[in-house]
């Protein structure tokens, strides 16, 4: 299996050094560092870490705004690092999509414990989204089927199990998924239908 690979943000460079080394000790390939939320964004674009390990404050984007940049643009969990315990500052992270939260100093078993649930969870919530859109699309499948069946019926005077085999028929004699035929048929009937 190929090594994880991380972007670390920190705007301190001593702490995001020790962070990167800790990781590649772990295991993990430390593909990026930066010194602000903006930065980390871009390293995120360019380079599609699996994870992000940042820093709550930095200069120009902070960690918990870069943060919520990062889930928007769906490119990786994000862990946050800080100094501070502050109430606020956990509820604002957890509004922006984050992963995880350490309290510095960190040491190496707890920042690999962390990394690894929070791959754990966001790998969890993709798996949920696509099951959710795959759900989504079937439904909307099902539907477009239904209506094309429906207009088969109407339009030949026929039952609409007996539409459903003329649409099933079409669709393997011409190789398509069922789908498509009931597109076609919606596209040329529905305008037919409109047009009367």
């Amino acid at each position: 299996m190929d090594a994880l690979r991380v972007v670390v943000a920190d705007d301190e460079a001593l702490i995001a050094m020790d962070i990167a080394e800790m990781l590649t000790e772990a295991g993990y390939e430390v593909v990026g560092v930066a010194n602000d939320g903006r930065e980390a964004c871009r390293l995120g674009e360019t380079l599609r870490p699996d994870i992000f390990v940042l820093d709550i404050r930095m200069p120009k984007l902070d960690g918990i705004r870069a943060a919520k940049q990062i889930r928007e643009r769906g490119l990786g969990p994000v862990v946050l690092l800080t100094a501070y315990s502050e109430e606020s500052l956990v509820q604002q992270a957890g509004e922006s999509g984050v992963f995880a939260y350490l309290l510095k100093p960190v040491n190496e078993a707890s920042l690999v414990a962390t990394l690894r649930i929070a791959l754990a969870r966001w790998q969890e919530q993709r798996e949920t989204e696509q099951d959710s859109e795959r759900k989504s699309a079937e439904l909307a499948a099902r539907k477009q089927i239904e209506r094309a069946k429906g207009l088969v019926a109407a339009r030949y005077g026929t039952t609409e199990e007996e539409a459903y085999a003329k649409l099933r028929k079409i669709a393997m004699k011409n190789g398509l998924r069922l789908e498509a035929v009931a597109e076609q048929v919606i596209a040329q009937l529905g305008k037919n239908k409109e047009r009367k």
